[in-house]
């Protein structure tokens, strides 16, 4: 049987999905309060309009904030396009919750 290009991402994603899963209901538990290690992005879906909530790192720079992408260029990322195609996005961090638009 052979696999193609797209199919072997898609086999390989599977179990990086599932940890992430897991793990960003841990980091959502702990995330936007005082401590700024982890923030919360409450973003739409660019096709569903449904609400998002993504737990990140950000930190500020100047008046915004830099965000960590995991898992390649942050182009492919679901939130960084969900919150590109809205142009507005909420992060909570540091205890406040912070309005951005685009």
């Amino acid at each position: 049987m052979s696999v193609n290009t797209e199919q072997q991402e898609t086999i390989e994603a599977r179990p990086r999905r599932q940890l992430n899963k897991r793990s960003n209901a841990l980091f959502l538990k702990i995330s936007g309060g005082c401590l700024r290690t982890y923030s919360v992005l409450k973003h739409l879906g660019r096709s569903s309009g449904r609400e998002y909530i993504t737990p990140l790192s950000a930190y500020p720079l100047g008046d915004g904030f830099v965000m960590a992408v995991l898992y390649g260029e942050a182009k492919n990322v679901d939130w960084v396009r969900n919150v590109m195609a809205a142009d507005r996005c909420v992060l909570k961090t540091g205890g406040e919750e912070v309005m951005k638009q685009f």
